[in-house]
């Protein structure tokens, strides 16, 4: 019953807050519109809204290169994770090497390298792959140290026990350690997913027809870069305020089952 109360109150507030959130978001366009037109800005959005299916394609486009790339970082980042803990000192110096790496190059140069560099040599593969892959190499590093994190605090007592039981280090990983640390990392992982997608963005320098790209198309056309850039902000909020608020809700529910974990 307790339980019942507590999520129709946090519901209430959640309601509550993306109410108020909108609100703002649509009193500073509305001050931004009204200030602009004041200083003799002239608005065309009636020529922006004619290319809808520019800004859909390159939408349907920015989903389809995140969820990719992000499928593909989980795995990566696992596995340079595991690596970073490895026993064996060259395993563990090369996935710390990796991480250091990418975390310390711009993303757009990355995407650069893959697509004009190591892509001048495989012509046949589209610029789609090259932008998953060179995204999936620098998301890996940032979600390998959420995974490690996340591994390092299971009590090394369970582990231990699991190996008791006659379990082998896979094994334990499969069943012990990896079910537990994804609970606590998933907030995480959730909030790299709105990083991923704003970082998606910068595929568009090698030519990715993506929401960013589809854009400037439309600027290209109409001369509206106010009113274009302002249609794909807003479509990039609608995609990851939603995403932003389920990592907080579930930080917050996992805040709650550790202070009462009863």
């Amino acid at each position: 019953m307790l339980q019942e109360k507590s999520l129709i109150q946090n519901c209430i507030s959640l309601g509550i807050r993306i109410f108020n959130v909108t609100l703002l978001i649509a009193a500073l366009g509305w001050g931004s519109y009204y200030l602009l037109s004041s200083a003799g800005y002239q608005f065309n959005f009636n020529a922006v809204f004619k290319y809808f299916n520019v800004f859909n394609n390159g939408l349907w486009m920015t989903i389809q290169l995140s969820l990719s790339a992000f499928g593909l970082s989980i795995i990566f980042g696992l596995i340079i994770a595991l690596g970073r803990m490895s026993k064996i000192k060259l395993i563990a110096d090369i996935s710390l090497t990796y991480v250091v790496v990418f975390r310390n190059i711009p993303l757009l140069v990355v995407i650069a390298i893959f697509n004009w560099g190591i892509g001048s040599s495989f012509p046949e593969v589209s610029i789609f792959v090259w932008s998953i892959l060179a995204l999936s190499v620098f998301e890996a590093s940032y979600i390998a140290e959420i995974f490690r994190g996340g591994i390092e605090s299971i009590q090394k007592e369970q582990v231990e026990s699991a190996q008791s039981l006659g379990l082998t280090y896979l094994q334990c990983l499969r069943y012990v350690i990896i079910p537990q640390a994804l609970r606590s990392i998933l907030p995480s992982l959730t909030g790299q997913i709105v990083t991923l997608v704003k970082d998606s963005s910068l595929a568009s320098i090698i030519g990715l027809l993506e929401l960013t790209l589809a854009s400037r198309t439309v600027v290209g056309s109409t001369f509206a870069a106010l009113e274009s850039y302002a249609v794909i902000a807003l479509y990039y909020f609608i995609v990851c305020y939603p995403i932003s608020i389920i990592s907080t809700i579930m930080e917050k529910q996992m805040r709650k089952n550790l202070q009462n974990p009863n």
